[in-house]
């Protein structure tokens, strides 16, 4: 896929930790018809960030390396996030 052909290395984190962050569990996504909603729960969400790793670290074809760390050395760098528009009510998510 894009991921191993074309991206080298990522750093990253998974917040599945109670203790760590707690208030982010479940959470609710938009689906792709109106009005649709799905959940993810913080143990599914844990299973498939485990398997997505373990798929990528045991292919021979996927040249992507996951570093679990992040030092958010980007979070005050000055450089807005990028504004995604929703076509359908003109709200924005940064």
């Amino acid at each position: 896929g894009v991921l191993c052909n074309n991206i080298h290395a990522v750093m990253g984190e998974f917040h599945h930790d109670l203790n760590m962050i707690a208030y982010l569990w479940p959470m609710t996504y938009q689906g792709q018809g109106e009005g649709s909603l799905w959940t993810l729960d913080r143990g599914t969400a844990k299973q498939i960030s485990t398997e997505w790793l373990r798929m990528m670290e045991h292919n021979p074809n996927c040249n992507t390396k996951f570093f679990m760390k992040d030092d958010e050395s980007y979070k005050n760098d000055g450089q807005p996030l990028p504004i995604i528009q929703m076509p359908s009510n003109n709200t924005s998510i940064p």
